[in-house]
């Protein structure tokens, strides 16, 4: 029996740390604990991992995800009175859960959710995932305006997709040298690792969240994500230019070097339809830059038009 219990402790612990239904998930364990100890050691264990399943099942349909858009804009951030209904920073998302922030990119709007953390009485003791989709200037620019990266007693964790020069770490750490900025990356307060991450699945960076990977087509290595949370799907793939035909043929008929084999490569490998990766999604956030006139002449840009984002949303049985 004091195995027992300190195997259900520990698996308590795991499961729902910091949570303030720890108390609910102990009383059901030990009612459960005592129609256990009813059985056989082997199988007592197994009914004991199957009551915390159930406490971890019970705790999540009480859980609640909150995402907040802090940018959505492209390329540069717009203030004014032009910007004012939508915004006008650049590309930053934030969802809470359990306690932890699960961060899209570091656009501009970044900065805009420090100060809310500050002005919510939240200026330390946070754990922040911060998912970066790829690097170019408008995710990541409000990485070094982004206080809680200053402050003593955060953790935060950067992923974002392999890179082929330099790696993660380097290029976000470059646009803080000396000649761009006067605090360099190391000398920042919060404690901060990195992760690159390859095409797949990922249960455990996240606690209680399941997250998946997907490359698209974007003239920088772009990693997309989904995020399973409460059951819910919600995916982010703010920078596509979709693999549809007028694309494909564009870049096999250009004249350079090469050009027939990297586009077959291309349309075999990078330009898989994302339409499984969004399947089902319960919220989507995604690319829809521009008009179809406008794409005319902005063709390998590495935007969509919007008709075809709805239409491929539409098909995916997106909620």
């Amino acid at each position: 029996m004091v195995h027992d219990m300190i195997f259900a402790n520990e698996g308590l612990g795991k499961l729902f740390s910091d949570r303030g239904e720890l108390k609910e998930a102990k009383n059901y364990y030990e009612k459960a604990l005592e129609g256990a100890l009813k059985f056989k050691r082997g199988d007592r264990i197994t009914l004991l991992k199957k009551y915390l399943m159930d406490i971890s099942n019970m705790i999540s349909k009480k859980a609640k995800a909150e995402l907040t858009i802090w940018g959505g804009r492209g390329s540069i951030p717009t203030p004014g009175k032009d910007t004012n209904k939508y915004g006008g920073n650049t590309p930053c998302l934030s969802i809470e859960y359990n306690g932890d922030f699960i961060v899209l990119d570091a656009g501009s709007g970044i900065r805009l959710f420090g100060k809310h953390l500050l002005e919510t009485g939240r200026a330390t003791g946070n754990k922040i995932h911060l998912f970066i989709t790829h690097t170019h200037w408008d995710h990541i620019q409000g990485l070094p305006f982004f206080a809680s990266a200053l402050i003593q007693g955060n953790t935060i964790r950067i992923y974002g997709p392999k890179i082929f020069r330099g790696g993660l770490s380097a290029i976000l750490s470059s646009q803080m040298e000396h000649a761009y900025f006067p605090i360099r990356m190391d000398n920042l307060g919060a404690d901060i690792e990195f992760q690159e991450l390859d095409i797949g699945e990922y249960p455990h960076l996240v606690r209680g969240v399941k997250v998946s990977t997907h490359f698209c087509n974007h003239p920088v290595i772009n990693c997309d994500y989904r995020f399973q949370i409460c059951k819910k799907r919600i995916c982010y793939l703010p920078d596509i230019e979709l693999p549809l035909k007028k694309y494909v043929s564009f870049v096999t008929k250009r004249k350079t070097k090469g050009s027939k084999a990297i586009g077959a490569m291309l349309a075999k490998d990078i330009l898989d339809d994302p339409k499984d990766f969004i399947k089902e999604s319960d919220l989507l956030v995604m690319d829809a830059t521009y008009t179809r006139e406008e794409y005319e002449s902005r063709i390998t840009w590495g935007h969509s038009v919007y008709e075809d984002v709805f239409d491929l949303a539409g098909e995916a049985g997106v909620k």
